[in-house]
């Protein structure tokens, strides 16, 4: 016998192997149903969150039906063959999961080459490798990516977060699946643990979230995730051969479950529609609460016995794309990030049918030519005859994610459509005898610009800042597209405070930055200024002048503004703030008022403007990225902005 007709007897053995040790998972449409709502919520949210604050809760949709799944299939196998196959449950799992993964990471990082700004090419650089290894939801959290962000540039991979908690659950689960069988012998004990694990999970989540507090900890964790997944394993276990529960007993538990099935699917449409991430309990309880009533819904998809809620879900458009919504999810934020208003020129409804489309396309693809033979006959089914070509080709594509994985860090080339990079020559610096302290005061920006500080390379200067990330100097609230954005308490007691900070330290020089959303409308006394307008421009001057005052009365022995750059913010969803910042024009005639101001005033307006966009954006700066994420300077970028800076604050300090 050859070597390729043992390779192929090899390989088509297992798949039989493992077909059935399956078999007995009959098709359920209606559980096909339920993933097509669920990828529907999380695409909508994506593509414009105020269409749907709660769509989100999608992706918990997910974990609990994958949590019942995976439990049914391994007890399944158990009460089949006697025991569980881990190598045989990994390879499969790996056989459905990764083809698509790598095939997706492949083309975000070749679109990273072309549409990513090269200040972000060696953070999507390392979250392609996260997700590749399932990582991706610790990667993003250590690194500060925020899921609910909507100003910084978003990672076009995060969404594989969700990804990653699943595959460590399956990594992992089985492994406790297994010893809990050996210790407890019995299901019904079983189900009491999955139950305990399900609520320490949810209090960890409860104990670890502060309301008014970024909830990335919580939502990213697998630790806090991990109560979805294990409640729909609490609903195999109960449900699966073997289960403790009596024949009768499960039939009314199914006929019950049939009866509420609609109620508890409304309630899940109604929480996609009601809820949000700031939405109080809905990281203290709520996802626990929200997963049982997912557990009804998938109970009445599952049974038998047909029902109304059954015959919704089974329907086919929704079954056709539950079929097809591992690729879906995997496309679609990638779609949403790169093909987004700014890149495309189109707007709400008409650019979100266009991603969906795109997204169904891709996804479609992805099933019919790498997922389904992949998943139905291993590797070979690519090239049923020739299986070797199959294996060859799978090492190729992880090659060549690798080497482009290596490569985009150090890819300098301009984004497509965008300018050359800035070339900046930095005057010489000459410290002076006495030492002069200079405070930065506003939001992230200065922030990253007091953290870049080369303080060895000016001894002279002294720098402290007061800064709140996402904090305005002045009181009025935003409004973004007609929406007023309130005031968190966080700002409001950082906008109290600062002049306490200047009167401790004294500075010689108080820098002011001016901040993206005085480009916004803004509401003062229940009337919205319309960003331009005369009141907007009386408004904004009057509070600089306040600014001013407070920082001279406060100690400061000079106080000066800094202008606003340009910057290409990602608009996935073209809101009126981004459009605002990205808008050059608009940002030019703000920095023209306030030069005006200043000259009124007496008060020095430092011109990074002038600097950082002469001929338009500029990505790059001496070829180093200019920007950490499109907004905020990064360490490089940030030492060579500071020999611009430096030599006008000293002169300030001076009095020159």
């Amino acid at each position: 016998m050859t070597t390729t007709a043992l390779a192929r007897g090899a390989t088509l053995g297992r798949t039989r192997h493992w077909a059935s040790a399956h078999k007995s998972l009959r098709y359920r449409p209606g559980l096909d149903g339920i993933r097509a709502v669920a990828v529907l919520a999380v695409f909508v949210f994506h593509a414009n969150p105020r269409w749907l604050p709660g769509g989100w809760l999608g992706v918990d949709v997910f974990f609990v039906l994958s949590g019942y799944l995976i439990t049914t299939l391994l007890l399944t196998q158990r009460a089949r063959l006697g025991r569980i196959d881990l190598t045989d449950f990994w390879l499969a799992r790996a056989r459905r999961l990764l083809p698509a993964v790598i095939l997706v990471l492949l083309a975000v990082v070749t679109a990273g080459f072309f549409w990513t700004y090269a200040a972000r090419r060696a953070a999507l650089a390392g979250d392609a490798l996260a997700a590749w290894f399932y990582a991706a939801n610790w990667h993003f959290l250590l690194g500060d990516e925020a899921y609910f962000a909507a100003v910084a540039s978003p990672s076009p991979l995060r969404h594989m977060w969700s990804l990653s908690v699943e595959e460590q659950f399956y990594l992992l689960y089985p492994l406790l699946l297994v010893l809990l069988l050996r210790l407890l012998g019995r299901t019904r004990r079983l189900a009491l643990v999955l139950g305990a694990l399900a609520v320490a999970s949810a209090l960890t989540m409860m104990l670890l979230h502060h309301p008014g507090i970024d909830p990335s900890r919580v939502y990213y964790g697998t630790d806090t995730r991990a109560q979805e997944l294990l409640t729909g394993a609490v609903l195999a276990s109960l449900l699966s051969p073997g289960s403790p529960i009596s024949r009768p007993a499960r039939i009314r538990i199914d006929d019950l479950s049939r009866r509420v099935a609609l109620p508890a699917l409304l309630a899940l449409v109604a929480c996609f529609t009601l809820v949000h991430e700031t939405t109080p309990g809905v990281f203290e309880g709520g996802l626990l609460a929200f997963s049982v009533l997912t557990v009804l819904v998938v109970v009445a998809a599952a049974s038998p016995n047909a029902s109304p809620v059954q015959r919704l879900l089974s329907a086919q458009p929704l079954r056709r794309l539950g079929v097809i919504s591992y690729g879906f999810y995997l496309w679609h934020w990638p779609v949403i990030v790169f093909l987004d208003a700014q890149r495309m020129h189109l707007h709400g409804l008409v650019l979100a049918v266009l991603q969906f489309a795109i997204t169904l396309a891709l996804s479609g693809l992805s099933y019919r030519f790498v997922e389904h033979p992949i998943r139905s006959r291993g590797l070979s089914g690519w090239w049923p005859r020739m299986p070797r070509l199959g294996l060859l080709s799978a090492l190729a594509a992880a090659v060549l994610l690798a080497v482009l994985i290596a490569l985009l860090p150090s890819s300098t080339r301009a984004v497509a459509g965008g300018t050359d990079g800035l070339q900046y020559a930095a005057p010489s610096y000459t410290p002076g005898a006495e030492q002069r302290r200079i405070m930065l005061l506003g939001n992230s920006i200065p922030f990253s610009v007091a953290a870049s500080f080369p303080a060895g390379t000016y001894p002279d200067l002294a720098v402290d800042q007061d800064t709140n990330f996402g904090c305005d100097m002045y009181d009025a609230p935003k409004v973004v597209d007609g929406q007023v954005q309130p005031t968190t308490q966080a700002c409001r007691d950082w906008r109290a405070s600062w002049p306490a900070t200047v009167a401790a330290h004294r500075p010689d020089v108080a820098l002011v930055f001016l901040t993206h959303p005085m480009l916004d409308d803004i509401e003062v006394d229940g009337r919205v200024l319309t960003a331009g307008s005369a009141e907007h421009t009386a408004y904004l001057r009057g509070q600089l002048d306040q600014m001013v005052a407070s920082a001279k009365d406060n100690g400061s022995a000079h106080v000066a503004v800094m202008n606003l750059a340009c910057h290409r913010m990602p608009n996935i969803v073209g809101t009126s703030e981004l459009t605002r910042t990205n808008d050059d024009a608009a940002v030019g005639a703000l920095n023209a008022m306030v030069a005006d101001w200043g000259q009124g005033a007496g008060v020095p307006v430092l011109d990074q403007f002038g600097l950082l966009c002469t001929g338009g954006y500029h990505d790059t700066i001496n070829g180093i990225p200019l920007y950490a994420d499109g907004l905020h300077f990064s360490t490089e970028s940030g030492a060579i902005f500071w020999s611009w800076l430096a030599p006008q604050l000293q002169a300030i300090a001076a009095g020159r």
